[in-house]
Formats: C-alpha cells, sequence, structure tokens
C-alpha cells in the first residue's frame, strides 16, 4: 500500500492503552506493519518479519510497494488513494508478495487509516498469508473445470445419500438443470433399482468395497435407460464413511452392441451347429455307397483276373482309399468334437513310434525326391502314445504334401523337463498374416482349386485339438519360401518306462462263422454278404431286425456275431436291432455296431451300447480282424460259461 505524501501521523501516546497496543502489536498472528506517509514502513511486528524474511531494521529502510508484486503494485496503490481521500473506510484486497528469497505467496491485506492527534494520519495494514488456500482453491477450480469437461457423470455423496457435487455431465444424464446438491441419489432409479442398491451396492460400499454394474435409471422425462456405474468410498481413520463417489454413464449404445454381439455369436455357433450337421449327414450319405464300394473291390480283388484288369482294380483302390482318407478326416474332426477321444497317457520309449513314423513315410518322401532324415532318440515321455503319434503323422503329412524339394526333418530334443519333438521342411513356409489361420478347419495354403489331392484342410486342426486334449503345447515358426518348423512339447517321464505290452493272440481262424447282417442299404448288405461268404462264413441278411428274426432257422444253429448298422429305418437303431435278435435268442450275443454318421451326438451314441464300434467305410482287412476278434472273445465266454456250468451240475450231482 502507499499512503500519499502529506498525510501526517502519530502513534499513540505513551501509557498503558499504548503498553495494551504494544502487546497486541507484537504478539499478533498476523503479519502488522505501520506505514508512514509515502509508504514508507515505520513499524512491523515479528510476524510480518517472518513472513517477508526480512529483519525489522531491514524493513525501516524500504516502503511496503517494493513487498507487492510488479503485477499488484498499480492495482493496490489505487485502493490507498481511494483510502486516503476518504472514499472508502478500509479496503481489502488478495495480492502477490515477494519474500527476501525472491519466492512469492499470496496474502490478504486489510488496510485502513488510524487517526491521530493532528492533521497527520497513518496506515495499518494487517496481511494474512492465504497461499495455501490459494493452492486449494486453484486445485478445486481445476477439479471442476475437468470434471464439467468429462463426459462421465460424477457425483460424490453425503453418508445420508444426498449429493454433495455433481457435475455438468450428472445433470445431462437426467435432464436435471440448475443446481441438484442436497437431493438424494435414489431419486432417479425406479423401484426394482432401489433393490439393487439396497442388497449389493449398499453392502459392497459398507465393506469398503466398490461396485461395478449396470442399473435401469429414470430421467426426468420417465425415459428409462440402462445406467453404468462404478461406486465406491472414502473412509476416514476412525473408520467412519466421509462421503460416498459415483461415476456413470449412459449405457444405451453399449447395451445395443453387446445385444448385437450375443446375436451375432448365436448366429455363429447356430451356422456352426448347422455345419456339424451338414458335414454329418453328407458323411452319411456319402459312406454307405463308399462301403458297398469298398467291399465289392475286396470281393473282385479276390477273384482271379488277368495282369491289366488286376491292375485297373488296384487304381480303383488307390482312389477309394484317397476318399475314405478325406471322410475319415472329417470323422476324426466329430469324434474330438462329441468328446469321443479320451487320452490315456503312460510313460514309454519314443524310439519304437520314431522308428514307425520313419518306415511309413520314407516312401513317400522317396517318391517325390525328398529327403527324409529321423534323429532317433531313447527319451521316455508321458503322453498317449497313440495320440501323440496321429499327431506327428499328421505334420509329416503336411510337410510332405506342401514340400516340392529339399528335405524333412523329424526329430526331438530335450527343453528342461520336457522333450521337444520338431517337424521341419524346406517347403513353401507360411505367409506371416496367416499363421493364425493354419489352424482352422478346411484352411489351405496354395491350394485355390481344392485338389483333393492335398486334403480337406483338417490336419492341423486336428493337430491342435489333439494337443490340447493331451495339454501339449505346439508351436510353429515359418519363413515364407523357405519352409516351416513345428514343434510339440511333452512331458519328460521319471523313471524308466515299462515294458511294452505283450499282444496276445486270439488262437483261432474264424472261418466258417454263422453271421447276421442287418443293413437297410440294399448295396451295402449285398457288398458285406458276398464279402464275408467269400471268406468262408454262412451269412443270414436282412434290411431289417424283423427280417433276420423271422428267417433265423436259415442258419441252422446260433449266430456267432451280429454285424448291424447303426441307423436304421423308422427310426430303428443297430442297438435295438441286436437286442431284439438276443431276445429271440435268449441270450448274449457278440456284435459290432458299423455307421457312416459323424455327428457327435450319434457317435456319442453308438459308443454308449457297449459294442464294437466300426465307422463307415471300413476297409476289408479291418473288418476282417474286428470280426475275428469279436468271434473269438466270444468264443471263449461261452466256453467259460459251460465250464462253469459243468462244475454246478457236478457239485449238485455231488450233493
Amino acid at each position: 500500500m502507499q499512503v500519499i505524501p502529506g498525510s501526517v501521523a502519530h502513534l499513540p501516546d505513551s501509557g498503558e492503552s499504548e503498553n495494551r497496543f504494544r502487546a497486541l502489536f507484537d504478539h499478533a498472528a498476523l503479519g502488522i506493519a505501520v506505514i508512514e506517509p509515502g509508504g514508507c514502513i515505520a513499524e512491523v511486528n515479528q510476524s510480518l518479519c517472518c513472513m517477508f524474511g526480512w529483519s525489522a531494521d531491514d524493513l525501516a529502510r524500504m516502503t511496503f510497494a517494493e513487498l507487492t508484486h510488479p503485477k499488484d503494485r498499480e492495482a493496490d496503490a489505487a485502493e490507498a488513494r481511494r483510502l486516503v481521500r476518504g472514499e472508502v473506510d478500509c479496503y481489502r484486497r488478495e495480492n502477490r508478495y515477494i519474500r527476501r528469497d525472491g519466492s512469492t505467496f499470496w496474502g490478504r491485506v486489510t488496510a485502513s487509516l488510524v487517526p491521530s492527534q493532528g492533521d497527520r494520519r497513518f496506515a495499518v495494514l494487517t496481511i494474512d498469508d492465504i497461499d495455501e488456500r490459494r493452492r486449494v482453491d486453484a486445485n478445486l477450480s481445476l477439479f471442476r473445470k475437468v470434471m464439467d469437461a468429462s463426459q462421465e457423470g460424477v457425483a460424490i455423496l453425503s453418508p445420508t445419500g444426498h449429493l454433495l457435487y455433481a457435475n455438468s455431465a450428472y445433470g445431462e444424464l437426467f435432464g436435471l438443470t440448475g443446481s441438484v446438491v442436497g437431493s438424494h441419489y435414489r431419486n432417479y432409479f425406479p423401484a426394482e433399482s432401489h433393490t439393487v442398491l439396497d442388497t449389493q451396492v449398499g453392502p459392497a460400499l459398507s465393506r469398503g468395497e466398490s461396485w461395478e454394474g449396470v442399473l435401469e435409471a429414470i430421467d426426468t422425462n420417465g425415459r428409462r435407460f440402462p445406467l453404468w456405474q462404478r461406486a465406491g468410498v472414502v473412509i476416514d481413520e476412525a473408520g467412519r464413511v466421509r462421503f460416498y463417489f459415483a461415476f456413470m454413464h449412459d449405457h444405451t449404445a453399449q447395451q445395443a452392441f453387446e445385444d448385437q454381439l450375443f446375436d451375432a455369436k448365436e448366429a455363429a455357433e447356430d451356422a456352426n451347429s448347422a455345419k456339424t450337421r451338414f458335414l454329418a449327414a453328407a458323411s452319411h450319405d456319402l459312406r454307405q455307397p463308399m462301403q458297398a464300394l469298398s467291399l465289392f473291390i475286396a470281393v473282385l480283388a479276390g477273384r482271379t483276373m488277368e495282369p491289366a484288369q488286376s491292375t485297373l482294380v488296384a487304381r480303383i483302390q488307390d482312389s477309394v482309399a484317397a476318399l475314405e482318407g478325406l471322410l475319415n478326416s472329417l470323422l476324426d474332426v466329430s469324434k474330438l468334437e462329441a468328446g469321443l477321444v479320451e487320452s490315456h497317457p503312460n510313460d514309454f520309449c519314443v524310439a519304437a513310434m520314431l522308428d514307425r513314423l520313419a518306415a511309413e513315410f520314407e516312401p513317400t518322401c522317396l517318391a517325390k525326391g525328398l529327403t527324409l532324415r529321423v534323429v532317433r532318440s531313447r527319451a521316455i515321455v508321458h503322453s498317449d502314445p497313440a495320440l501323440l503319434e496321429r499327431v506327428l503323422r499328421n505334420l509329416l503329412n503336411n510337410a510332405a504334401r506342401y514340400t516340392k524339394s529339399g528335405r524333412i526333418l523329424l526329430g526331438c530334443r530335450r527343453h528342461g523337463g520336457k522333450l521337444r519333438f520338431e517337424v521341419r521342411d524346406t517347403g513353401i513356409g507360411i505367409p506371416p498374416g496367416e499363421l493364425k489361420n493354419i489352424f482352422r478347419e478346411f484352411h489351405q495354403l496354395g491350394n485355390p482349386e481344392r485338389d483333393r489331392r492335398q486334403g480337406l484342410g483338417l490336419g492341423l486342426a486336428i493337430v491342435e485339438r489333439l494337443c490340447g486334449l493331451l495339454g501339449h503345447r505346439v508351436t510353429v515358426a515359418s519363413e515364407e519360401g523357405r519352409g516351416s518348423a513345428f514343434a510339440v512339447e511333452t512331458a519328460l517321464a521319471v523313471g524308466r518306462a515299462p515294458p511294452p505290452a505283450r499282444q496276445l493272440r486270439l488262437g483261432l481262424s474264424c472261418a466258417g462263422a454263422a453271421i447276421v447282417v442287418i443293413d437297410d442299404e440294399p448295396d451295402v448288405l449285398d457288398s458285406t454278404r458276398l464279402l464275408l461268404e467269400s471268406w468262408g462264413h454262412t451269412v443270414l441278411s436282412g434290411a431289417s431286425a424283423d427280417e433276420v428274426v423271422s428267417r433265423l432257422a436259415e442258419l441252422g444253429r446260433e449266430p456267432d456275431l451280429i454285424l448291424a448298422d447303426y441307423r436304421l429305418r423308422n427310426g430303428d437303431t443297430g442297438g435295438q436291432a441286436v437286442a431284439r435278435v438276443e431276445s429271440r435268442l435268449e441270450g448274449r450275443v457278440p456284435a459290432i455296431i458299423l455307421t457312416g454318421d459323424t455327428a457327435p451326438e450319434r457317435l456319442q451314441q453308438a459308443k454308449a451300447l457297449g459294442y464294437g464300434l466300426l465307422h463307415k467305410p471300413v476297409q476289408p482287412d479291418a473288418l476282417r480282424a474286428t470280426i475275428d476278434e469279436a468271434i473269438a472273445r466270444g468264443l471263449r465266454a461261452r466256453r467259460r460259461a459251460e465250464g462253469k456250468g459243468r462244475i454246478t451240475r457236478k457239485a449238485k450231482a455231488a450233493g
């Protein structure tokens, strides 16, 4: 402040009043200064010295304007002139001031003229350091600006649920105008949302936890809308609730998007189910003539013919085998989807498996001019040997298919507690953008014309699913034009592998058996009968269980085996057909169910019957082996039953 020159001021006379004034002056918490005409500092108290960092003697040689920040000096001088002219009794301002060290702070100054004897007057200033309050105000102002700029509604609530603060987005959410402070938070929710607030939100906040979810809200126009909200609580040191807070936004658009996403997911699942049903139906319809064709060719191949005719039959067999491989890939996928493939892990040495794979793929690689190198190993792993071998076989098939020159490597190496199988090739490689797609069903590289000799694109899809079933990690690294490397990690076994299980011989050739065949496809029925008769069996064939039951006497004895298609006419199943024949015979008969159906639920139903299960088209050699095994097991069971019967009869006779 500046005092206009010419003003005269005298301090109070000595005496008791001066002593009281001096005590008040010296011990006041506020900074106090007495300003002489011209703005010189006549006297200051200790608080003001501490505030500015100057001593009283230093300040006595200064004007108050020197302590005021240049940006505030003119405005402060203008107020001082109004005070001296008598336009105001006092004035208050918030100015910036300069400390001795050059730092600045905000102070609130109160200035007044103190009357004295004669014409001279002096000014008394009190200054309060408000720097902290100004920082708080600035932070609060910044907070309000940020909150008002936010697209999220923000509310701060008292412990009773009344609004202490709400930003502009909060008002826009509910269509509110003017201040909402003091209103209750529950006012903007219908009764059903109150239940959620009472049973979920409130209990969570009382435990000091946050809550997040979607509630139905209602605005001032009565519009109901989904409101996403995250609520929290601030608790003091004594455990009392200071206030609640909530962030929120209109969830309508996101809810619509989620609904669309859900609908799209359902549509995709329906499409996938439709695909599975289509494949199952198509596979079943194709497998029936394939089965008949395979068996007719087997009958034909067993007859004497000229060399040229034999060559032609062999070519036909090769084509049928290729088509059969395509259908079996579809069956594998369906079996995996149905959960019919079970893993039976045990400890085994990988040497024999590697030898089998080498022997299987060496002719294929030799025919294509490729070098196959197999790195042998005697490591012992813990896995399902059959499924792991199928995984490696599919990877080798894939390598052979996409490698036109160079070499293929199959080997394994130890990596920590794992054994890492690797299949490397010098084939066409995989573009970086395709790496994520190669394990998808029906996805193939370099086969836009869908050449059936390159398969259906199911090999790697089966690899991924089998590895998932086994708990093995499968990875791929590839460089386009230079080849690929697939790796499968299996757990190393602890200790030594058990010796391989001995293969038990069934002990008999089952020629001359009496076999009942039930199939509603005439071609399959005729081809099966002809093939079985060419093997020396006596065959009774029919399109239904009722037909063969009515003709059982034609066999001349009880059947040794029933061979039945799973899906028969009029909704009957092979299991039901076998049960009818057994009911007529009043005894259990070995049975094999054949099915061309790949639908997961059909496969599950067929397996649940407890009979042997073969999938059409079945190769004649596989059919023959399965028939021999089933008949032999049935014969041994019958002999055991007869032996027990003889023992029982002898015991009764002895008694």
